[in-house]
């Protein structure tokens, strides 16, 4: 489909009077827009949290959170 270079532009405008809009007069909108950036900001914290899960693996040492400061890590001889 090919647009005139600023139809883009007008369309994008255009949504954003819309969302706007409906963001100041109605609160269901309001609503499903902060539930869609919630489940939005999740998602991309999953995808942060899948590549360091992936690369740790599963093991008993995971479980201790002290792997995020590893200069206060516990000795795994003192945990026994």
């Amino acid at each position: 489909m090919e647009l005139w270079p600023g139809a883009w532009t007008a369309l994008l405008l255009l949504l954003l009077l819309l969302l706007s809009t409906l963001w100041f007069c109605s609160s269901s909108a309001k609503y499903f827009f902060k539930m869609a950036f919630y489940n939005g900001w999740i998602l991309f914290l999953a995808i942060l949290a899948i590549p360091v899960c992936a690369v740790r693996g599963r093991n008993v040492e995971n479980m201790n959170p002290t792997w995020l400061c590893p200069t206060t890590r516990v000795p795994s001889t003192c945990l026994e």
